[in-house]
């Protein structure tokens, strides 16, 4: 089995929150797969590449392509996103496009609700809920967990199950240290607390590229899909280690979102 960079021209848009990834090329063999997969860097917004993977006996025969990713959980702020093949890196612009619940959509909607087949639906790794018609054609991150009903129904079942984000940076709580105690090389420490509802996995994770100055290690704060349903906030400890420091960091930057603050980094001997 060989697995390569492969290499295409590429769009990208984002409609309902979900980022759409199109790459469109030629294959080298009749049987190659094309994928777009995430790269396991600790890199956020993420990266990903374009995959070739052929396996069996060749047919050498060019073949065009056109594939598709949908990516959840991308962030909403992102203009663009990175991709990777052959040819090198690129940065893909991300157009908008109008919600899939507008134009055609919307009348069969419409008409959906006229006959009380209306359904709610939930993306995948989300508590995210949407209306539509039962019969719409959706993407495979959705599931129905509602209907069919009224459109009235769906709209009071969305009102009583949606997720209520709850989402607060205990700024007091945050202390960074270098522990230069015997038995191991240095290591630096930084941990706090964010409130978040249960549903929500948090991160502290090293920002690529850093700033200018090399001893102010500038970290974000990083949110991610969880399991369940949000009832109460509950704090939650974010904890980050370096062993040993890769450089003499004298403040710590935290930045959640378009916010950010800055501790002093201490010694323990």
């Amino acid at each position: 089995m060989s697995k390569v960079l492969g290499k295409a021209t590429y769009s990208a848009y984002r409609q309902d929150n979900i980022v759409h990834v199109i790459a469109e090329g030629e294959k080298p063999y009749l049987q190659t797969k094309v994928t777009i997969e995430q790269l396991p860097f600790m890199i956020y917004p993420p990266i990903y590449a374009l995959y070739f993977e052929t396996s069996g006996i060749t047919i050498p025969v060019i073949v065009p392509f056109v594939i598709e990713r949908a990516i959840t959980n991308f962030p909403s702020s992102a203009k663009s996103i990175s991709i990777e093949d052959a040819t090198g890196h690129h940065s893909i612009p991300i157009d908008t496009r109008a919600s899939a619940s507008t134009g055609a959509h919307a009348l069969a909607l419409s008409e959906a609700a006229a006959a009380g087949n209306v359904c709610v639906f939930r993306q995948l790794g989300t508590e995210r809920l949407l209306i539509a018609a039962c019969d719409a054609i959706l993407p495979a991150i959705y599931t129905r967990v509602f209907g069919p009903a009224s459109y009235a129904e769906c709209q009071q079942y969305v009102a009583t199950h949606a997720l209520r984000p709850v989402f607060d940076v205990r700024k007091e709580s945050f202390k960074a240290w270098i522990d230069f105690m015997p038995g191991g090389p240095p290591k630096l420490i930084v941990i706090g607390e964010v409130t978040t509802g249960p549903a929500i996995g948090v991160q502290l994770i090293k920002a690529v590229p850093q700033g200018i100055n090399p001893n102010i290690l500038i970290l974000d704060i990083v949110l991610t899909p969880g399991t369940g349903r949000v009832s109460t906030p509950v704090p939650q400890p974010v904890r980050y280690e370096e062993s040993p420091p890769a450089n003499t960091y004298t403040d710590v930057t935290i930045r959640s979102g378009a916010d950010s603050f800055t501790i002093p980094v201490g010694q323990t001997h």
